[in-house]
């Protein structure tokens, strides 16, 4: 299926599985999907199985997204005191539409628990409540961790649902299958050969020996290239190693957060982007984050060659182009309310990386030992990260790597039979106009009514020069939400004179913290945090720091 297709079954509200193989654009028809809900007013739960892909498209896991956490089943008690949260209950009636993306990682039983969840807090008995569920992924990619942990005395058969396809609430939402077919990562003929051929389980002889050709083969590519492994010991290990190995000048980062800690913490672990960054000059390095105006996108390799004179590391890609690399923030919002956000340089060390942490990304040279794949799926999720042979060298593949579970194979021909339905029935919906009727309507009762924007409602409360904690209570949110609102609006230049807030703390604590801040001549909070001694929480740093920035722009 094109992707315009795949767009179009989207957009009229149906239940869509976007699948495909590796670079077939999943990804671009998401995003290009989740803008047009945005700018249709409709809300949407952006998701995906792990914090790393989440951070990928901008959105949180599905586990705290729907607020199974850690839970491997659900009681009625469960769901009744999930139903009484009322932060679960505002994110869930807010959305029209839920997507997750990485579903390949997701087990049956968490499909389940999701769809129980979303029926339970929505009130509403319909498959997920009433939403309109986007699953994406590939089920070639890497496989859940596990199942369901049976019972006691439960016996576990082949045959009992294991992959998120196979699960009830799947069956129920008749979900409609978008499978894309055209080829948008790979260059090489060859690779893509090597690929198909481990999707349906045909790897010849010549294909063997195409690989085994590439065992310590030179790269054509004028770039380090990353080192994927199989196991993190053996990563951290050349990373750290070549680090040492280096005498240039170097720059330590360190990452960033604001709002709500626990999102924080969360973002902090799924991001591919370290707590502390140690680059020097010589490094290899990786971007970790889309930023096309900039130059660069996630995976796009390079070498430090400089550092700017604000202390930014200068980076010089594959294609030769130099990129000043500026601090980049991952957020977490609600219905454009910031939650949580961590600042940190875009990069990691690049002479390694994971097989599993790799998976979504596309690298412009890599070195692979896959002597040691323990599971089905990794090496296809290895071999798809590269555009060609030609950038591609092996230190070893084992059998395992070259594995694909035939309970996969079998799933996927039921759903390339399932999308060869959806295409034929777009393509006729298309023609004879009633694809748009459909989508119309779905817009139409999927849109949220028009309301001013939540920034915008604080900003006058501000102006009115009201309390932080009467704005906080009138609107329902917490102060920390609150200074996050005015932060924002600082950034933007759109905020009053907000120096009035300074009242409600007292005078020395407000002295006092003003000159920790001046002290460091920055806006971090840890540093000033620590040389007060916590005698002060974050939220009273924030407020002050909100203050100095409208009389002294600190």
């Amino acid at each position: 299926m094109l992707q315009e297709h795949a767009l179009e079954v989207l957009k009229t509200g149906r239940n869509v599985f976007l699948t495909g193989s590796a670079g077939a654009g999943k990804t671009y028809v998401l995003n290009r999907y989740i803008a047009f809900l945005r700018a249709q007013g409709i809300g949407v739960g952006v998701t995906a199985s792990t914090g790393i892909a989440a951070t990928h498209i901008g959105g949180m896991t599905i586990h705290a997204w729907s607020g199974i956490g850690i839970k491997d089943r659900l009681m009625e008690k469960d769901l009744a005191q999930m139903a009484a949260r009322p932060q679960l209950r505002k994110r869930l009636r807010a959305a029209s539409v839920l997507i997750i993306d990485e579903v390949s990682m997701l087990a049956a039983h968490v499909i389940d628990m999701v769809d129980a969840v979303c029926k339970a807090v929505r009130d509403d008995a319909r498959p997920f409540g009433g939403l309109q569920v986007v699953f994406c992924g590939d089920f070639f990619q890497l496989p859940p961790v596990r199942g369901r942990v049976p019972a006691p005395g439960e016996d576990v058969s082949y045959d009992d649902p294991f992959f998120a396809a196979e699960s009830g609430a799947w069956r129920d939402a008749d979900v409609q299958v978008c499978y894309l077919s055209t080829q948008h990562r790979h260059e090489d003929d060859a690779l893509t050969a090597i690929l198909n051929a481990l999707r349906t389980g045909d790897v010849d002889e010549q294909m063997r020996h195409a690989l085994q050709q590439r065992i310590d083969a030179p790269i054509a590519a004028d770039v380090v290239p990353t080192r994927l492994y199989t196991h993190n010991v053996d990563v951290d290990q050349l990373n750290l190693a070549h680090l040492a190995g280096l005498t240039t000048p170097g720059r330590r980062y360190l990452m960033t957060h604001d709002g709500k800690e626990r999102l924080a913490e969360a973002l902090t672990r799924a991001c591919l982007a370290p707590q502390e960054l140690i680059v020097r000059i010589g490094a290899a390095v990786m971007f970790v984050k889309n930023n096309f105006d900039a130059g660069y996108a996630n995976g796009t390799l390079g070498t430090v060659v400089d550092f700017s004179e604000q202390g930014f590391p200068v980076v010089e890609t594959s294609d030769g182009a130099r990129v000043t690399v500026e601090p980049a923030t991952w957020e977490i919002d609600e219905e454009g309310v910031p939650l949580a956000s961590i600042r940190q340089i875009p990069l990691r060390l690049a002479w390694a990386i994971t097989v599993h942490k790799s998976q979504g990304m596309t690298l412009d040279a890599a070195v692979m030992d896959l002597s040691r794949s323990f599971v089905s799926g990794m090496g296809y999720v290895a071999l798809s990260r590269v555009r060609s042979l030609r950038t591609l060298s092996l230190l070893g593949f084992n059998d395992t790597a070259l594995m694909i579970e035939e309970r996969v194979r079998e799933l996927d021909s039921a759903l390339r039979a399932r999308g060869e339905e959806t295409e034929s029935w777009i393509v006729e919906a298309i023609e004879d106009g009633s694809a748009q009727k459909e989508a119309a309507a779905f817009v139409a009762r999927a849109q949220t009514p028009k309301k001013k924007p939540t920034l915008e409602v604080t900003r006058e409360m501000l102006t009115n020069k009201m309390p932080l904690e009467a704005i906080a209570s009138q609107r329902g949110l917490t102060v920390e939400t609150i200074i996050s609102h005015i932060e924002k609006l600082q950034r933007t230049g759109d905020a009053p004179d907000v120096a009035y807030l300074a009242e409600a703390l007292d005078a020395e604590a407000v002295r006092e913290i003003a000159e920790a801040f001046r002290a460091y001549a920055a806006r971090t909070l840890a540093p000033v945090h620590r040389r007060l001694g916590g005698k002060y929480t974050y939220d009273q740093l924030r407020l002050v720091r909100l203050c100095l920035a409208d009389s002294e722009g600190l």
